[in-house]
């Protein structure tokens, strides 16, 4: 999933802004106050598309807040009035088909948000769900992670989510809009898997998400969920730290990627190989 162009309507400062982004990699510079999150925050909306292929997923929508407010005088006074329609339109591509186009949007006489002109992209949603079930073809991963703090310490379990409830692979879309990651939830993940591995090496999905972790954070060489501690523990140069003792850069970094990768190793596992995990599997 794809998205190739962005146009604004009436949506935080902007009454009319477009954008044309880079299909592998696009990057916002701007002053303090330019709206650069205000953009990464239409873009999450946009991808609120895919809520069709999960519902209930607590997808992203319009905030009643992001609704841009034109100032009006009367008398001695300024009111600010709400401008509708709030609108979002884009073009991207979706399962291998481009030139799709949707918008998201509050209407003149609404209040919540709607899919508009979002017939073909819907389909092709459907039709990319269909074949990644049929394990003909990947799908996406979809995450945004916002400007402050990119983890979220609680023990408060993603809305949609139960533990008595068998995990699913569509779980990996939950709150996945939303601007941060729940690191009780990432530890549970290590926790599940230290469980389930019966080999040293662990699992393929593991060892991928291990993998992912040691490439992106500098000197790391070991990564383990310590089963008294009750937490992840990393090594940077031969030095054990439990998760909650590293600095803030090291366990935000360790975070967003082991998010990113688990996300992938969750929804498409087939991709892993013949020892790919099986039934037994807890992220299946």
């Amino acid at each position: 999933m794809r998205i190739d162009h962005l146009e604004l309507e009436n949506f935080k400062k902007f009454e009319h802004q477009t954008l044309d982004l880079h299909p592998q990699f696009t990057l916002l510079v701007g002053d303090n106050g330019a709206g650069k999150t205000s953009i990464l925050d239409a873009l999450a909306v946009a991808l609120g598309l895919w809520h069709k292929a999960a519902p209930g997923s607590g997808w992203r929508n319009i905030l009643t807040e992001e609704i841009r407010l034109q100032a009006r005088s009367a008398g001695d006074r300024v009111f600010f009035e709400p401008q509708l329609p709030c609108k979002i339109s884009v073009q991207g591509a979706i399962g291998g088909r481009a030139g799709l186009t949707w918008a998201r949007m509050i209407r003149e006489t609404g209040t919540r948000t709607t899919n508009a002109q979002a017939r073909d992209a819907e389909q092709a949603i459907m039709a990319l769900v269909n074949a990644a079930q049929a394990q003909e073809a990947p799908l996406p991963v979809l995450a945004y992670y916002g400007a402050g703090r990119a983890w979220l310490p609680t023990n408060k379990r993603p809305a949609g989510l139960t533990s008595q409830r068998k995990p699913q692979r569509f779980d990996a879309y939950h709150n996945c809009l939303d601007t941060r990651i729940r690191d009780r939830d990432l530890i549970e993940w290590f926790l599940h898997e230290a469980a389930a591995n019966g080999q040293a090496e662990g699992r393929p999905g593991y060892r991928a998400v291990k993998q992912a972790v040691l490439g992106c954070i500098p000197e790391a060489d070991g990564l383990r969920y310590d089963s008294d501690l009750k937490d992840i523990v990393l090594s940077i140069r031969g030095s054990e730290q439990p998760y909650y003792n590293l600095s803030a850069g090291q366990r935000m970094m360790l975070a967003m990627v082991a998010d990113i990768a688990i996300k992938a190793v969750t929804l498409n596992s087939y991709l892993l190989g013949s020892d790919q995990p099986g039934a037994k599997d807890p992220m299946l």
